[in-house]
């Protein structure tokens, strides 16, 4: 036991229990939305650790005795779904929009496990959870980045398309597409022998691994036939 007390303090994540006043059942044979109501005035913060506290810009004092009304009156429909969803699954990994006590969002990612009495009522649970703030945060600035990229590459009249090390497409544009008739959805992951005749595919590939065993741009012409089998002669810079 004191063994698990100094793990549950020192851990880097953030532990915490949290606890019913009474035991509650759940099951199909009770009206679920009004036991949310109970549920979210009712449940509150019993045990938390120093890691947790951090998290949320809180002191012990003020993070005892918390609900789940106080974690989600920004979104309280956000709470009651990841709530419901849990207490049915009796076990959840999941994701959630939070907010810290000064009002600042945070993203979490959580473990929890329902606590059950020998009944097999509810009277509480326990969680595990990490700030995941600025992996969020990363993860939008890169969508947004691509996103820019897309538009700025769908807005030319040039061809432009990009490969992984394997030489398989990641990226067309519509250009591209419009062109050979082809959509990044049903190339994507595959290479030039699914769109062109071998000799085409090879002399491509050929210029491909120019530029990948060099590490320089390549400034080349190269042919290749449309879905009608008309030639197409292109100065192609590959890079």
């Amino acid at each position: 036991e004191e063994r698990l007390e100094l793990f549950f303090s020192q851990s880097l994540d953030g532990f915490f229990f949290m606890m019913l006043d009474k035991p509650i059942q759940w099951d199909d044979a009770v009206d679920k939305e009004k036991a949310l109501e109970y549920i979210f005035a009712h449940q509150s913060v019993t045990k938390v650790n120093d890691a947790m506290l951090d998290q949320y810009k809180a002191t012990r004092e003020q993070f005892l005795g918390l609900t789940p009304n106080d974690f989600f009156k920004h979104d309280l429909e956000q709470g009651r779904r990841v709530w419901r969803d849990f207490f049915d699954a009796g076990q959840l990994h999941i994701e959630t929009d939070e907010r810290r006590l000064d009002g600042t969002q945070m993203w979490i990612e959580g473990d929890h496990i329902c606590l059950h009495d020998s009944q097999g009522r509810i009277t509480g649970h326990f969680g595990v959870q990490r700030d995941i703030t600025e992996r969020k945060r990363a993860e939008e600035q890169l969508r947004e980045s691509e996103e820019r990229f897309a538009t700025f590459m769908n807005n030319t009249s040039m061809l432009a398309w990009m490969k992984d090390e394997d030489l398989h497409y990641v990226f067309l544009n519509q250009a591209f597409e419009r062109q050979q008739a082809v959509t990044l959805a049903a190339i994507r992951g595959k290479d030039d022998f699914a769109i062109w005749d071998a000799k085409t595919a090879q002399s491509l590939q050929e210029h491909d691994r120019i530029v990948l065993q060099s590490g320089r741009v390549l400034e080349t012409e190269e042919t290749v036939p449309d879905q009608q089998g008309e030639l197409h002669y292109s100065l192609v810079i590959k890079f």
